[in-house]
């Protein structure tokens, strides 16, 4: 059985409210370049987990 990587197209978080509501309530793992946003949700019809991430362009820039 071969196990996908990649997200549904109903699995990425769409708009702005969306991805509020992560940024809102997340957990934040932050690294040199990126921060992930995850937080776990109860929603029905939902997938468990929301995560999102920021990637500093201020930074990046600075790097490359």
């Amino acid at each position: 059985m071969k196990i996908s990587r990649s997200l549904k197209k109903q699995e990425i978080l769409r708009g702005f409210r969306a991805f509020e509501e992560v940024l809102a309530e997340a957990q934040r793992i932050i690294s040199k370049y990126i921060t992930a946003y995850y937080r776990f949700t109860d929603k029905p019809g939902s997938f468990p987990v929301r995560v999102g991430f920021l990637v500093s362009k201020k930074k990046l820039k600075k790097h490359f």
